[in-house]
């Protein structure tokens, strides 16, 4: 019988939300992880009374450096007391981010095992000056292997180093795609509704459906998640602010919806999970060239457009106001997520990973 490996998850858990705190979470409650991978947990969540999106977002210097000390003891504990074999460290490749990562590589190194690096965005966004590109260089140096989420990222990073480099997509839950599987969507009738799931902020793209659904009075775009628009905002009345959900209550809206909307151009957007449970529910989905978000729905998902064209939005909507369109692009998606983003699929990667850099 082979031994589990020991991997020390460098990674936040909820609250609050987010992607790569949504990602560790659905990490360390896999019963498919279970079987062959003891997780430790190396809890990087954001300083308390902090916020992933908004003005709570700032940094508290103080609090930051107490939570950098922790995590680096936290890993040490991990490798001498907990026998950790591999480390997988998950960020967004900020230049804040990358320093204390940084350390966290070289305690890996120092204890002499390997270390994977997991970059939660598009990498060529955020490393975009030299100081960022410095770190990026320094970080690689010191990683046994590299994990992105989309081609983007790949293509970026394998000019720069000789490390390997694999692209893994998040991952839906078997659990939550046997939900989305036995929640057939009819079609029928005309568009109606149109959800929107995530950070409730500009550069997510929620600001723009404002303007779609003026144009737009015919359909109500619900809109689920944390934040919310300026407050001098005129909110047209076919606008539904539903704030952040429980599960359950966002599973009910994914099952409600017609189709499902995603503009945007978050510079921390590697590969959404919001589009991935989307797509898992056989919504057809519109959505921006960012990320991954085209590579998730092509070739017949959903529509790919330019969020700085509203008209080109509201044209796209209307294509999917014919139940056939709907019914073929959702079907699609939700073949896409079966075949490419389950957690059978995704966790058979990471496994492949960790036992090629264990040696198990």
């Amino acid at each position: 019988m082979t031994k589990k490996i020991k991997v020390a998850l460098i990674g936040p858990v909820p609250p609050p939300a987010g992607g790569i705190a949504s990602w560790t979470l659905r990490m360390l409650s896999s019963d498919i992880a279970a079987k062959d991978i003891d997780f430790i947990h190396i809890d990087e969540s954001v300083s308390a009374g902090r916020e992933i999106f908004g003005l709570e977002a700032k940094r508290s210097l103080p609090k930051e450096l107490a939570r950098c000390r922790r995590i680096w003891n936290d890993l040490e504990n991990a490798i001498i007391n907990e026998s950790a074999e591999l480390v997988h460290a998950n960020i967004p490749a900020a230049p804040l981010s990358m320093l204390r990562e940084l350390i966290c590589a070289m305690i890996a190194n120092r204890h002499n095992i390997p270390f994977v690096i997991h970059f939660r965005c598009t990498v060529p966004v955020y490393a975009s000056n030299p100081i960022a590109l410095f770190l990026l260089k320094s970080l690689l140096v010191r990683s046994s292997a590299v994990v992105v989420l989309n081609e983007a990222s790949k293509v970026f990073v394998e000019k720069m180093t000789d490390t390997p480099v694999y692209l893994i997509p998040n991952f839906i839950s078997s659990e939550e795609l046997a939900l989305a599987v036995k929640s057939a969507h009819s079609y029928n009738g005309s568009l109606s509704k149109v959800l929107y799931t995530g950070g409730i902020i500009e550069s997510k793209g929620a600001y723009d459906i404002l303007e779609i659904a003026k144009a737009m009075p015919e359909i109500e775009f619900r809109l689920a998640g944390k934040g919310g628009f300026p407050v001098d905002a005129v909110i047209p009345k076919n606008i539904r602010i539903l704030g952040q959900l429980s599960r359950e209550s966002i599973c009910a809206e994914y099952k409600e919806a017609d189709a499902f909307i995603f503009l945007s151009r978050f510079r921390g957007e590697g590969f959404s999970n919001s589009l991935a449970e989307a797509m898992a529910f056989a919504l057809p989905c519109i959505v921006s060239d960012w990320a991954a978000n085209a590579d998730m729905i092509n070739p017949n998902g959903g529509i790919v457009v330019d969020y700085r064209n509203i008209n080109s939005v509201v044209q796209s909507l209307k294509y999917l106001n014919s139940p056939n369109h709907r019914r073929e692009m959702g079907r699609a998606n939700q073949k896409k997520v079966m075949e490419l983003y389950s957690e059978d699929v995704v966790m058979y990667q990471y496994l492949k990973l960790y036992r090629l850099l264990s040696g198990k």
